[in-house]
């Protein structure tokens, strides 16, 4: 199952905000946008270094009206938009409503490669 269906929901993108480093002085960008097809959104962004800058992220919170009970696990599918974010190390964090009280989420690192033609993508 799909939790996100950003084609039939185009809207549910507009719940993804920006979270950069301008919180810190920083000029870097990004935000999350849907795709023209197959359901998916993709997030862009630019991270620039003046300033002490350093990341640039979005983040969505959809209180507590989600059941994820049906979920054993998270899948991304994820590509790279250019030959220059190939490669690079990403943070996936995952938090609930007892995070804010324990301070305790979810957090993985995975990196994207560039996709081959003989493998359809």
């Amino acid at each position: 199952a799909q939790l996100f269906d950003f084609t039939a929901s185009p809207e549910i993108a507009g719940r993804w905000r920006s979270m950069n480093d301008g919180i810190m002085g920083g000029v870097s960008e990004g935000a999350m946008v849907p795709l023209d097809a197959g359901g998916g959104a993709r997030f862009s962004g630019v991270v620039r270094l003046e300033n002490n800058g350093g990341f640039a992220s979005v983040r969505a919170s959809f209180g507590s009206g989600i059941d994820l009970s049906q979920f054993t696990g998270v899948y991304l599918d994820v590509k790279p938009g250019d030959a220059a974010s190939a490669h690079k190390t990403y943070l996936l964090v995952v938090k609930d409503d007892e995070c804010m009280a324990t301070q305790v989420n979810f957090k993985a690192t995975f990196s994207c490669v560039e996709s081959r033609d003989d493998e359809g993508g």
